[in-house]
């Protein structure tokens, strides 16, 4: 719930999401709670005759106090019991709704004992002001007609309905940026193609630097696989960060740690990165493999230079590698969409590829899965 590591493929939770929906819900609970204080104060007038016959007959104010909350309490409890089977019968709409697998028994000896406690916490809090104010009416002016509600009495529910009012405005206003939020996520460019993209890990192969040929034609073999890449790394997962020597406008080498991708010759081509200058790798370019790199815009910025094709053939020298920059791409969101696009680095380096990535066709997906399945089967098989 508290982990704040960046790119661990582990499931974690969020706590500051469990924090964000507990105050909605207290928020909401607070809402009905004014409303019903308000509510139960309006009408009653409905009562009043009620309590000024009892107290006529000898009850005492806090009889009359202790039956009108021992209502509300009820109340509470019989909307209690109602909401947890609502929530029993309809979570597993919600999760289907929602995406998730959230198994909770509400039922359960120690579930039901807190949400029990808030029910009657909730049901005091709503209760105790209209019990009070009612339980106070004075019987003789109750019975003549000639009674009305306090100056304080209504400064008080007028205060209510503004505080109701606010968490009202606050809600609906944070549920609008919440929208947007999310549309905005969901039609941001990110600067590369995730559609039917299907990512292998291909860990359990020895020597990758001999077999990753093999392996990405064995896969591309499979009927209904578009296109298929190595890297090191992937958009929004991980990276690597180098220590690295980059030449700068004035001709200085800057020392630095870049964010670094070992890709191979289609990861640019296949996640659909535009390259706005120089060019991307190609097989039929020899040094490609061990003297060729490739930067993004964020890169070019950083080293001073003011337009992506000054850094065309500038020096590098990263992790035991000297060459020379062949190309830049376009900036791309290889992190959280709460980060600046850093600088990053591209390289070719076999030893270093795990994941694949797979382009598949939507057409009859299941078999391109069982294709893609048994060539993996047979590579993670494979010895020297």
């Amino acid at each position: 719930m508290h982990s704040k590591r960046v790119g661990s493929t582990l499931a974690h939770g969020s706590i500051a999401n469990v924090y964000i929906f507990s105050f909605v819900a207290l928020f909401i609970m607070l809402i009905a709670v004014i409303n019903f204080v308000n509510l139960a104060t309006a009408r009653a007038t409905e009562r009043a005759r009620e309590v000024g016959v009892r107290k006529a007959v000898g009850a005492y104010e806090l009889q009359l106090t202790a039956q009108f909350l021992s209502e509300t309490l009820l109340l509470s409890l019989f909307a209690f019991i109602l909401s947890a089977l609502l929530c029993q019968l309809l979570l597993p709409a919600f999760n289907l709704l929602a995406g998730k697998e959230i198994a909770i028994n509400i039922f359960k000896t120690g579930v039901v004992g807190v949400f029990l406690l808030i029910a009657l916490m909730v049901g005091l809090l709503a209760g105790i002001y209209p019990a009070l104010v009612l339980s106070s009416y004075k019987p003789v002016m109750v019975l003549k007609g000639a009674f009305s509600s306090s100056n304080k009495g209504l400064l008080l529910r007028r205060s209510l309905v503004i505080l109701q009012f606010v968490i009202t405005i606050v809600l609906i206003a944070g549920v609008i940026v919440v929208y947007n939020q999310l549309r905005y996520m969901q039609s941001r460019d990110l600067g590369f193609k995730k559609d039917q993209q299907l990512v292998v890990s291909f860990d359990g192969i020895d020597d990758m630097k001999l077999k990753w040929k093999d392996i990405k034609g064995q896969v591309a073999s499979v009927p209904g696989v578009i296109g298929c890449t190595f890297s090191s790394s992937l958009p929004s997962v991980n990276h690597n960060s180098a220590y690295s020597q980059m030449e700068m406008k004035g001709g200085d080498m800057q020392a630095s740690n870049i964010n670094l991708y070992f890709v191979d010759y289609d990861f640019i081509k296949q996640y659909a990165i535009k390259v706005i200058a120089g060019r991307a790798f190609s097989e039929e370019m020899g040094t490609d493999s061990t003297q060729a790199m490739i930067v993004n815009e964020a890169t070019v910025a950083s080293l001073g230079y003011s337009k992506p094709e000054e850094i065309i053939g500038k020096k590098f020298s990263q992790w035991g590698r000297d060459g020379k920059v062949i190309g830049v791409i376009k900036n791309f969101n290889y992190r959280s969409l709460r980060d600046e696009v850093a600088p990053l680095t591209m390289r070719i380096e076999p030893g270093a590829f795990s994941p694949m990535t797979i382009n598949v066709s939507p057409a009859n997906l299941k078999k391109v899965l069982a294709g893609v399945e048994a060539v993996y089967n047979i590579c993670t098989g494979w010895k020297i």
